[in-house]
């Protein structure tokens, strides 16, 4: 069987890092190896997974705080793991005990570099509230397929080969937030192939803490935008050639643009979309905005 590492970055979350860690060792294959990386949480983690039954997890401390949304986290796991193929688990997130063999079993085996699952949202109690329906069928993912259905966040199940990461790179470190749109950018550009899972592969929680929502949620509108923006400019050349990519990622820069209140970022934003269908159709969007603004 492929070697596999799991790799959880986490940031005073212990109460959901032990869940998370939890269904990651139920769901271990036989040559795999977890590593957790301390985002210099209060408690240190290696504290909190001090019982024997985590003794096959590998910490790595991070003394001082990374910022970055997780992304030097999960860089920092990349490079202290052994595995062929690398699974990412957020904190707050459980893994399905069957997701990691039927990736090593199907995508894997079938020669896929990447890939990302459906995902099955909980209520508090832990009852299925909903399954993610991307409207994707089961295997190779097309770039064909509109952009906004095959994007996806870390917390998809995603997992790629390290052959992969060599490939594409570490992720980004400069985003706060969307850093997980950067890298699909990156994927998407390249050669390599995507796959997807229909059958979920991760459970995500609610929390009715502010402390506890996911960094997107959280990030200001005027990061988001800042972000996008330079998701478009680093991208120039994938935002001309793709279409779907480009009203993607054009349409969250203008939207968080305006919701700051950055009316002149907004419409520089307009300026550089390359596709003249896609400008006339987001000028519609921005100028509906200011209208509802205006009379709000």
């Amino acid at each position: 069987m492929t070697n596999c590492s799991i790799i959880i970055p986490t940031h005073n979350r212990p109460s959901l890092l032990l869940r998370a860690v939890g269904s990651a060792l139920a769901g271990l294959p036989r040559k795999a190896e977890i590593i957790v990386v301390d985002d210099a949480s209060d408690t240190p983690v290696e504290q909190v997974l001090a019982d024997p039954v985590y003794k096959q997890v590998r910490v790595v401390r991070i003394d001082v705080p990374s910022g970055g949304g997780g992304s030097p986290a999960r860089n920092r796991g990349i490079e202290q793991s052994t595995g062929e193929v690398l699974f990412f688990l957020d904190d707050d997130d459980e893994v399905l005990p069957d997701y990691y063999d039927r990736i090593l079993t199907s995508a894997i085996a079938d020669g896929a570099d990447f890939g990302f699952a459906a995902r099955k949202y909980a209520k508090a109690d832990g009852s299925t509230c909903r399954i993610e329906d991307r409207g994707l069928p089961h295997g190779f993912v097309s770039t064909r397929t509109d952009f906004a259905r095959r994007t996806f966040p870390f917390s998809a199940g995603f997992w790629m080969k390290r052959d992969a990461y060599k490939v594409v790179g570490a992720m980004s470190e400069r985003l706060a937030t969307n850093s997980d749109t950067e890298y699909c950018c990156r994927l998407y550009a390249s050669e390599l192939r995507g796959w997807f899972s229909p059958e979920p592969g991760v459970v995500i929680y609610p929390h009715n803490n502010d402390d506890m929502k996911n960094v997107t949620s959280r990030a200001k509108s005027a990061d988001r935008a800042t972000a996008f923006r330079l998701i478009a400019e680093t991208h120039s050349e994938l935002m001309a050639h793709d279409a779907g990519a480009s009203e993607f990622i054009y349409a969250r820069w203008i939207k968080h643009a305006l919701r700051a209140g950055q009316g002149v970022e907004a419409r520089y934003a307009l300026s550089k979309i390359p596709q003249r269908s896609t400008r006339l159709k987001l000028a519609a969007f921005y100028l509906s905005y200011r209208v509802s603004e205006t009379f709000r």
